[in-house]
């Protein structure tokens, strides 16, 4: 008796099992207007949202249920007093869903207008961001594509995942390898290896986390990836700079690091705690 009371709660147990990561499975598979929030995360784009995305308390899902909302079959429109958000699936297949964004500010000039795509990662039975591409306004018309994944650091602003070389755009680190050439500060007159110093530090953070990139469409002289990349919503590149193991290179990023800088120099964190060469004139010299 007892022991088939046994069999009937492992086979009971087992059809639980079996329902709940089928259910799951379809769930995730499946793309609606109603569940296309919980599949894709806004804040990886470039909405209005940005602001708030900053905050790792901030739960978009529940900002967005405070909205009143409309459905129209594959349309959805979330409106709040002051903006509006609204959503178009334009394609949507088993592996693959592409939908338009619209944010706009009600009492303002504001407009903007993405295109996203969302493939399936038919492995961990997730949807990921692909691509992200502004239609509008055409003065900031860019395409992003994404990657994800473990990272293996090369030096305080390269990464590689999955066997794709990313740059961080906008920053750069004290160089551990350039032409056979170390880069070196000092403290004191004692000669530190500050590549090293920086490339440790990212590789620290990191650890075995899985990181999210945004890469640019556009490749460098060198043909590398470009973009920013990030860990739990925290930009590595504002990390390395704001930390004083990388500098904001404002060639390239038009100053969007230099608040970070200043700090990093006014606490004397990093590489400003003691004497160096920015890395761009350190490659000069070599």
């Amino acid at each position: 008796m007892f022991s088939n009371k046994i069999k009937v709660f492992l086979l009971t147990s087992i059809c639980l099992i079996f329902f709940f990561l089928t259910y799951n499975d379809v769930k995730s598979k499946e793309i609606t207007t109603h569940n296309l929030l919980d599949n894709f995360d806004i804040c990886q784009t470039n909405s209005s949202l940005g602001q708030y995305c900053k905050d790792e308390r901030f739960n978009y899902l529940e900002y967005f249920k405070n909205s009143k909302i409309q459905i129209n079959n594959n349309k959805i429109h979330y409106e709040f007093d002051t903006w509006d958000y609204h959503f178009e699936i334009t394609k949507n297949t088993k592996n693959e869903v592409k939908f338009i964004i619209e944010d706009n500010a009600k009492e303002a000039s504001y407009l903007t207008k993405s295109e996203i795509v969302l493939r399936f990662d038919e492995e961990n039975l997730i949807w990921n961001l692909y691509s992200d591409e502004t239609l509008y306004p055409e003065s900031e018309r860019r395409k992003y594509f994404y990657l994800s994944g473990k990272a293996k650091v090369i030096d305080g602003d390269t990464i590689k995942i999955n066997d794709q070389k990313i740059r961080f755009s906008g920053i750069d680190a004290p160089e551990s390898n350039y032409r056979g050439k170390e880069q070196t500060c000092l403290i004191e007159d004692t000669k530190i290896s500050c590549g090293k110093l920086s490339t440790e530090f990212l590789k620290n953070y990191i650890e075995k986390e899985d990181v999210f990139c945004k890469i640019e469409e556009k490749k460098d002289q060198f043909k590398r990836n470009l973009g920013e990349c990030f860990l739990k919503r925290l930009s590595l590149s504002k990390l390395m700079v704001r930390n004083g193991y990388a500098f904001d290179y404002e060639k390239y990023s038009k100053g969007k690091f230099k608040y970070d800088q200043v700090y990093a120099q006014k606490n004397k964190l990093g590489m400003w705690s003691m004497k160096f060469e920015f890395p761009w004139e350190f490659r000069k010299k070599n």
